[in-house]
């Protein structure tokens, strides 16, 4: 079990996770939006830069937003993400702008969607436990389309 504070300031559900950084070799804080709207997480291009990440593995994707604008961005992996003790390995964000939030990340359904969930306003925390055993793919082994925390898949129950 997983359990994170939450911060429910101005009505956004935020959340400080740990994101690797790619020139320090090693994970850094940073504070997550925690979107069930979202179907995949994003990450704000100054943070992408700042953790040293490039666009050279990125595919061109359209994404729509909350206000239904469409526009087009680089969709990349992440190599590596930790929430609370639990590193999940990479997964899949899209870099762009936030039109609406000022946070650094927005951590969608791709990732929300292998845990269940328990929101606890009065303390004030999320706890997160596995759906399954969440076994960390190597980063060369990661596939956009069919990874965990890939962009298609959502969690089907065997």
């Amino acid at each position: 079990m997983i359990e994170l504070e939450m911060d429910f300031t101005f009505d956004n559900l935020s959340t400080d996770i740990k994101i690797w950084h790619c020139k320090l070799k090693k994970f850094r804080k940073i504070t997550a939006l925690f979107d069930t709207g979202a179907r995949i997480s994003a990450i704000d291009p100054v943070a992408f830069k700042n953790l040293g990440y490039k666009n050279f593995d990125a595919r061109n994707v359209f994404v729509t937003t909350a206000s239904h604008n469409r526009f087009p961005t680089k969709r990349i992996v992440i190599h590596d993400l930790m929430l609370g003790d639990l590193e999940i390995g990479p997964f899949v964000a899209d870099v762009f702008e936030f039109p609406i939030v000022s946070y650094q990340m927005i951590l969608g359904l791709n990732v929300i969607k292998e845990f269940k969930i328990f929101m606890d306003f009065d303390n004030q925390t999320i706890q997160m436990m596995p759906r399954n055993d969440i076994e960390k793919i190597p980063l060369d082994n990661f596939n956009f389309n069919s990874s965990r925390f890939g962009e298609g898949r959502l969690y089907n129950p065997q």
